[in-house]
This record gives structure tokens, C-alpha cells and sequence, in this order.
């Protein structure tokens, strides 16, 4: 039967209309949506839009985590206050949320230091970042006495703190083994504050308050600095790969705030501290304090943001392997990490490399969210 022209042109019209249409479905695409063996392999760049606004892009959730204590202002507390006060985790599509008490380290995305702790815990990621001096532990003399280097410290009594931490003891066995000198056989060490007779020596972190108001007048004749490692969970490295390459960036941004806002950083952890203040630890020493603390960083005194260095060195994996042996001697840890297993893949170390162009970072995209509290209304600090 024949159909009339009319009809016959609608049909075909129909036919080409149903072929264009589904064509693409059965050669295995979808307009603007990629599907390769019946998956959707659609971007995060597609699906938000590459190059647009910063607003218009995902915002991830991390979770962070930063050992150490409060009385103590080291790196990852100033860190964690930069990130808290200032937009630069917001700007790199991150939000932030520093969890002070955890029960579970598999909880955590990203952890500041503990890295044997937290792997012994269970913590399952990789190392990824260096971001320098984490405490500085030292040796160090009164101003009159006779002792000059660390092997003049052979027969003389070395102070301890009375809180002394297995990695503390640690430290203190390797620097009197690299001058041969064996604990209680050619040095004795007794705990400072509980001795009647005040040691020859003191060996104790400077970056404590109680520390630096001791030491004020001491002269330091051995020092010795340890690397801030920061890990990621494998949940994160795997299912939200650029929430890390996010992160790398956030940190290299964050240590460049350090560089160009040093009053600001100094000050807001100095205001933290601000409660611990006695007749011997009063504000313009905990500025002081909290100043010397911001110094130790390797990144502190860079100009630009390519300077900024975050990698991980061989030597902090080979101190690093010399301490969980230590810890595992005496039992605080119950196994030693498998350090091939817990480094970073290539694609991560190599964006830990990657140098932010100078041309292209504006650092007035850094905004202060937080104002200064401790500046009276003439813009002075109230303890200057």
C-alpha cells in the first residue's frame, strides 16, 4: 500500500529525527558526557565547569588532625590558626575540620605529625608533605660554664624534663652516640625539677613556655630539629584525588602567608597563649616565644611562593625508620610501618614539587576572615 507523499515525508523526517537522536547512545557517547565501556567517566571539570568561579565548584569536606599540644605553638598549630582565620582552604574548594580528640584515626583525612602513632593506630594513608621544624630539642649550658661542645659533656649530670616522652629519650641517646658517649656510664641524666643539684647540662625542647623562660640566659651547645610530616588517608587519596592536590596547594599557600603576614601569625598564636601568662612568662615573651617558634620554619624568610619547599627528603624517612626501630625496641609501637607502602604515589610527589608561578599567584586573594583581638582600637598591640 502506498502512502501519500505527504505522509511519506513526515515518516522520513520521523526516522532521521530517531536516528540522530539515539545514534550517539549506541556508539557509546553521550553529548558533553563521555561514557567509555557503559561508564560514565564524566569529569569533575564538566560537571562544575572548568575554568569558572571558585564558588561555582565543589566544595569538599577534610578532616585534619594535629598532634601536639596547645601550650606548645609549634608548626601545626600556627598552621591550623592560618587556616582557621583566613579564606585559603575556602579558595582552594576545601573545608576544613580540625578535630581535637579522635578515637578512630581512620576518622581523620589528613594528620599533622604522629606519623608513628597513627600508623601503629591504624591509619591507613601515605606520606606527603615536609613542612619543617616541628620541635627543636637542645643541649644547652648556664653562661659560665667551662663546657663548650657536646663531648665536654663526658662525667657531667644532664637535666631532663620531669614529662620525658620515649622520643625525647630517643633523641638524646643519638646525640650522645654520635660523640661515643654512653648513657649512665659516661654521662648520668636525672630529672631537673626533682633533683636537689642542678644538672652540668640541660637537654629539653626550647619550644615549650616553660623551656624558653629557663633557657633565657643558657647557652645552647647542640641542637637538634624535628620535620613536620603531614600524611593523607587512602579514603581521601583515592576518591578525592584533587582534594589532595588541593590540599598540597593550600599548604604551600598557607606557609607563604607565614612569610608575608609574620605579625599577624605571631600574634594570633600569641593571643592563644595569652592564659598561660605568670610573673616569669608574661605577653611580651610569649610573643617572643611564639616569634622564635615561627623562625624555626625553613619557609620563613622565602619572598616569593616558588620558593616555597614542602618535600620530603630521604633523610626524614631514614630518621624516621631509626626512630620506629627505637619504639619498637621498647614497645610503644607493635609494628614497623612498611615505608615503601606508606609514601606517596608519583602524581602527588611530583605536585608536592610543582612550584606556584609567581606570575600567576595573586596573594591578595588571601583574605583574613578572622580580625585581630588582640590589637586595641588604635591598632597597637595591648602587651606592646
Amino acid at each position: 500500500m502506498l502512502l501519500p507523499k505527504k505522509i511519506d515525508s513526515y515518516l522520513i523526517l520521523i526516522t532521521a529525527g530517531l536516528f540522530f537522536l539515539l545514534c550517539p547512545v549506541f556508539m557509546g557517547y553521550r553529548v558533553g558526557y563521555p561514557i567509555v565501556d557503559g561508564e560514565d567517566k564524566t569529569s569533575e571539570s564538566q560537571i562544575t565547569g572548568a575554568g569558572s568561579p571558585q564558588s561555582d565548584k565543589k566544595i569538599i569536606p577534610v578532616r585534619l588532625h594535629c598532634w601536639g599540644k596547645e601550650s606548645e605553638p609549634t608548626i601545626n598549630l600556627y598552621l591550623q590558626k592560618i587556616f582557621q582565620r583566613t579564606n585559603i582552604l575556602e579558595k582552594n574548594n576545601l573545608r576544613g575540620e580540625f578535630v581535637e580528640s579522635i578515637k578512630d584515626v581512620k576518622e581523620i583525612d589528613i594528620l599533622f605529625e604522629g606519623v608513628l602513632k597513627s600508623f601503629d593506630q591504624g591509619f591507613k594513608g601515605k606520606i606527603i608533605a615536609n613542612l619543617g621544624a616541628f620541635s627543636r630539642y637542645v643541649l644547652a649550658v648556664p653562661p659560665d660554664s667551662p663546657i663548650k661542645t657536646l663531648p665536654e659533656i663526658k662525667g657531667k649530670t644532664i637535666g631532663i624534663q620531669d614529662v620525658f616522652l620515649p622520643t625525647d629519650y630517643y633523641l638524646l641517646l643519638n646525640a650522645l652516640y654520635k660523640v661515643k658517649l654512653k648513657p649512665e656510664q659516661d654521662v648520668k641524666i636525672i630529672h631537673s625539677v626533682k633533683s636537689l643539684e642542678p644538672p652540668d647540662v640541660r637537654w629539653c625542647s626550647d619550644l615549650s613556655s616553660e623551656s624558653f623562660v629557663r633557657l633565657q640566659n643558657y647557652r645552647i651547645i647542640f641542637e637538634k630539629k624535628q620535620n613536620l610530616l603531614v600524611s593523607i588517608s587512602d579514603e581521601l587519596r583515592l576518591h578525592q584525588p584533587e582534594a589532595v592536590r588541593s590540599f598540597i596547594n593550600a599548604l604551600k599557600e598557607a606557609l607563604f602567608f607565614l612569610a608575608t603576614h609574620k605579625e599577624d601569625v605571631i600574634y594570633w598564636l600569641a593571643e592563644d597563649l595569652e592564659p598561660l601568662t605568670t610573673e616569669d612568662l608574661t605577653l611580651p615573651k610569649i610573643t617572643q616565644l611564639t616569634k622564635y617558634i615561627c623562625e624555626l620554619n625553613r619557609n620563613y624568610n622565602v619572598k616569593t611562593i616558588s620558593e616555597i619547599n614542602i618535600e620530603v627528603a630521604p633523610d626524614d624517612i631514614r630518621e624516621l625508620k631509626q626512630r620506629a626501630a627505637y619504639l619498637l625496641k621498647i614497645g610503644k609501637i607493635k609494628r614497623q610501618p612498611d615505608f615503601d607502602s606508606i609514601m606517596a604515589e608519583a602524581k602527588f610527589s611530583d605536585e608536592v614539587k610543582r612550584k606556584i608561578s609567581d606570575k600567576t599567584y595573586d596573594p591578595t586573594s588571601v583574605k583574613i576572615l578572622v580580625p585581630d583581638r588582640v590589637k586595641d582600637t588604635s591598632g597597637k598591640l595591648k602587651f606592646e
